[in-house]
């Protein structure tokens, strides 16, 4: 029998089958645009529409594990307003003439990568907090609606390369037996998310998901 070891994210014993989660992708391409002002408005819009989807994973994960972990949304909710990071995507749009998908991604890229570059592990950790907004804002550019992308139709463990937040809070709590991820450390919002939920989690497992047979 193969044996993996990680890290542990949340305690407990998990048994049952292996699902594997990957999240949906949005394609960036790179051009130049030339109605800089419409472009701007299209991320606006696409922002707006994050703040309102935060807002309600805010209000699900309340219900869901309480007003402390809830305020991991409230935290991604803060980033969509951060002036540092507006100010840098509304330089690449309107001075630079770069497209919208392409200046969330490197905003949301150098923001993240600044915090990896950090010593302390906390920090290293809000790096997928700030992805995960950015893949957000990109979604709703494209007008996605914020389900995922596949659905969990039996109880199951959870392998994934990463799991976002907004992943774990919007799977169905009786379906999750346990959870394991390739990536992420035990103070991920995933991993606290997951200890709120009772979930058995365990993260930074050497997995080579194209080998698991689900």
């Amino acid at each position: 029998m193969q044996q993996f070891i990680g890290l542990p994210g949340s305690g407990g014993i998990a048994i049952g089958p292996a699902w594997i989660y990957h999240p949906q992708q949005v394609k960036v391409d790179r051009t130049t645009v030339q109605d800089t002002a419409l472009e701007w408005e299209s991320l606006q819009t696409a922002m707006s529409m994050a703040r309102q989807q935060l807002v309600s994973l805010e209000a699900r994960a309340n219900e869901m594990v309480g007003p402390e972990e809830a305020a991991i949304f409230g935290a991604h909710l803060m980033f969509l307003d951060d002036e540092e990071l507006l100010d840098s995507l509304k330089n690449m749009i309107i001075a630079k003439h770069l497209n919208a998908k392409a200046a969330i991604h490197d905003a949301f890229g150098y923001y993240a990568e600044a915090l990896l570059g950090l010593e302390e592990e906390y920090f290293k950790a809000r790096a997928q907090d700030v992805t995960d907004v950015g893949q957000r804002v990109l979604r709703c550019l494209e007008g996605a609606l914020d389900v995922p992308s596949t659905k969990l139709v039996k109880p199951s463990i959870i392998l994934a390369e990463d799991l976002t937040p907004s992943d774990t809070i919007q799977f169905d709590r009786e379906m999750i037996l346990g959870i394991a991820t390739v990536k992420g450390g035990p103070t991920s919002h995933t991993a606290i998310l997951a200890r709120a939920l009772g979930v058995p989690a365990i993260v930074s497992v050497p997995l080579d998901l194209d080998d698991i047979l689900p």
